[in-house]
């Protein structure tokens, strides 16, 4: 049985880390090129936000006895499959699992203007959190 409130808190921690990237958006790309302590910040809450969704995802495909994921992107496939996201948001999401791994465990050097890029497009998360709260609406 999915738990409301441990979403709804998730959920919450997730849009505390997206008004701090919001606050760094509007920084120049040369600004942010120069920055290291801007770029560990704004990875370090890119890093949080997608621990946050999946989190929620993870809780979600458990509650409801989904079959078990192949990896962190195909959580949200599992939740694409079962409607409670569109494809274009599973498609976002299942993309911020992998450069979430690149930034957690530098899998592949970190490429600053990819960081920067995906800065510039936060409002992924946020279509995320409302097809969420859509969901747990409906229930």
């Amino acid at each position: 049985m999915i738990d409301p409130d441990r979403v709804t808190s998730k959920l919450g921690s997730l849009e505390t880390y997206l008004r701090g990237l919001a606050e760094k958006q509007g920084c120049s790309w040369e600004e942010y090129r120069r920055d290291r302590d801007l770029q560990d910040i704004v990875e370090r809450r890119f890093e949080k936000a997608t621990r946050a969704s999946l989190s929620v995802a993870s809780h979600i495909v458990a509650a409801e006895g989904f079959r078990e994921p192949t990896n962190y992107g195909d959580l949200f496939r599992m939740l694409e499959a079962e409607r409670i996201l569109s494809s274009a948001t599973a498609d976002e999401m299942a993309e911020m699992a992998g450069f979430r791994n690149v930034l957690a465990y530098e899998y592949a050097d970190i490429v600053d203007e990819r960081v920067y890029d995906h800065l510039q497009d936060i409002e992924r998360f946020e279509r995320y959190g409302s097809a969420i709260h859509d969901f747990l609406n409906d229930q």
